[in-house]
């Protein structure tokens, strides 16, 4: 497996192009929709064997993983919210894939990284192949891959490498690195994380580049870039009698899954996980959001259970009740956002003019 930097060549009938890239559309509308504690258990269980054999995608490094990946980059680059999409899901593949090599496949991942990138370096004016080959050459240092594989594995906090600390981001927001004239200090240990950063960011220009120019020109691929918008589409906005439905979302991947919530949203979580509490109109907001997004109201119990029955860590957050001396009354207003108690109203998240409405009275009556 490597960045898919260098498009496959040759010929092929456009049944079997079709056929490549739904497979790997669907599936990855499948792997997108699966939280990350859930994938721990393994492909095979998550998927079924079954699943799996079809899933071309999944065979990394051949020419059908190759292809369908490329073809989904051409098709799905001119549409935004479709681009976003496959950048994310790919992301997702990469990590798993990622977190499953041995030592032996590690090395040789890197060492193919580092001359697929040279490559594109020395042929092709690529923005996101320079930035990927500096950060891959910084990972590497004046150490052999062998040895950065070593220091990976045995999840060493020293040597350390240093990068611009843009290409680490979630590590800087986590406090897990050191921070010195803009670049950051990291620990080999974490090296797979940057590798996942580095993809994404590579990712992301690649098909931001892709979009600007003409390449769906071609009828047939206009044709199949349209069947497969219409794919992802149907399960972005499931309507009566057609898409893929969402599995719904587990109390248990919430914060796996946050890194794709709002950042307004995503705060909240953050703060619940950090002081296992909200005030009275976060804890709201953040309810009906989770039930927008798939949430049932046994997981949306689950999670407010779990973390309201641990022992609140601020003093700041105006509320230190206890989930097992207040479940009754936490259950009920739970399920009355969720229009099971009370009026049965049904209702709904809030819109990003209602939370700053809601942020910013909270700010004057603080300041009065």
């Amino acid at each position: 497996m490597t960045f898919y930097i260098e498009p496959p060549t040759g010929n092929i009938s456009l049944e079997k192009l079709e056929t490549f890239a739904n497979n790997r559309l669907k599936f990855l509308i499948e792997l997108f929709g699966v939280g990350e504690n859930s994938l721990r258990r393994g492909f095979g269980e998550t998927f079924g064997i079954e699943r799996l054999t079809t899933s071309d995608c999944l065979i990394e490094g051949t020419q059908k993983d190759l292809i369908s990946h490329f073809i989904l980059r051409i098709c799905l680059s001119s549409d935004p919210d479709a681009s976003v999409f496959l950048r994310h899901a790919e992301n997702h593949l990469f990590r798993i894939r990622l977190q499953s090599f041995t030592e032996r496949e590690m090395f040789r991942f890197l060492r193919k990284t580092e001359a697929g990138l040279q490559r594109l370096v020395d042929t092709k004016d690529s923005t996101a192949g320079r930035a990927a080959y500096d950060i891959v050459l910084r990972v590497k240092g004046d150490y052999h891959w062998k040895n950065v594989v070593k220091f990976c594995m045995m999840e060493t906090m020293n040597p350390k490498f240093f990068i611009p600390f843009e290409s680490a981001l979630k590590l800087v927001a986590k406090r897990e690195v050191t921070l010195s004239c803009g670049m950051a200090s990291i620990p080999y240990k974490y090296l797979r994380e940057i590798l996942v950063q580095c993809y994404d960011d590579f990712l992301r220009e690649e098909i931001k580049e892709l979009s600007q120019r003409n390449s769906t020109e071609d009828v047939r691929i206009k044709c199949l870039s349209y069947k497969l918008k219409h794919i992802l589409s149907n399960w972005m906005a499931p309507g009566p009698g057609g898409g893929v439905e969402l599995p719904p979302l587990r109390a248990v991947d919430v914060e796996a899954e946050s890194q794709f919530f709002p950042p307004c949203m995503k705060n909240l979580v953050d703060r619940l996980y950090s002081v296992h509490r909200l005030r009275h109109h976060a804890r709201i907001q953040l309810t009906l959001f989770l039930k927008e997004i798939g949430m049932p109201i046994y997981e949306a119990l689950q999670f407010w259970r779990s973390e309201y029955s641990k022992m609140s860590t601020s003093s700041e957050d105006g509320c230190h009740h206890h989930w097992q001396q207040n479940s009754r009354r936490y259950t009920y207003n739970i399920r009355h956002l969720y229009g099971l108690e009370g009026s049965k109203v049904n209702y709904k998240g809030h819109c990003c003019l209602s939370l700053q409405v809601i942020f910013l009275t909270d700010i004057q009556i603080s300041t009065h």
